[in-house]
């Protein structure tokens, strides 16, 4: 089995970054169309649905810390690691504004919601790079359903 260089692991990553930042990047501002929101203004499932994983994307500083820990000694991988936690805050805060923007959740009460979820640390489950990778592939895919299904929920409303 022959692995990635560091060298070749930093330019795939320097490559992706440069995809990312001219084709893919997107503003949670300005970039989602927030007046179709308020057709979901008064489903409870999908308003509970967007606040569990708010709490989910919400552990992002866990993530990116426990994971830089165990991805240090290798430059490439630390750097996709962060970027995927910037990635990862967004969806946090386009969650929260979602709930906000909607009246389904008042500003106070997604302060407190936070503030417990900072009483509480996420921990890595497994002690290897090869294991956190499998599991995050698993994590993302799994997410992505569930937010393609909360889609499909929203536009059927």
């Amino acid at each position: 089995m022959s692995y990635l260089s560091e060298e070749q692991l930093y330019r795939n990553y320097l490559e992706f970054f440069e995809t990312a930042e001219r084709k893919r990047r997107w503003n949670v501002f300005d970039d989602l169309p927030w007046e179709l929101a308020e057709r979901t203004r008064h489903n409870a499932d999908l308003a509970l649905c967007a606040e569990t994983f708010c709490g989910v994307e919400s552990y992002m500083p866990d993530y990116v810390g426990e994971g830089l820990n165990l991805f240090r000694d290798s430059f490439g991988q630390a750097w996709w690691h962060v970027n995927w936690g910037y990635e990862e805050a967004k969806h946090a805060l386009v969650l929260r504004e979602y709930l906000v923007r909607t009246g389904q959740r008042t500003s106070r009460q997604m302060f407190e919601f936070e503030a417990d979820l900072t009483k509480r640390r996420w921990k890595l489950p497994f002690p290897t790079i090869r294991q956190m990778i499998c599991y995050g592939a698993l994590q993302e895919k799994t997410t992505w359903m569930i937010y393609r299904r909360q889609l499909a929920a929203a536009q059927y409303r």
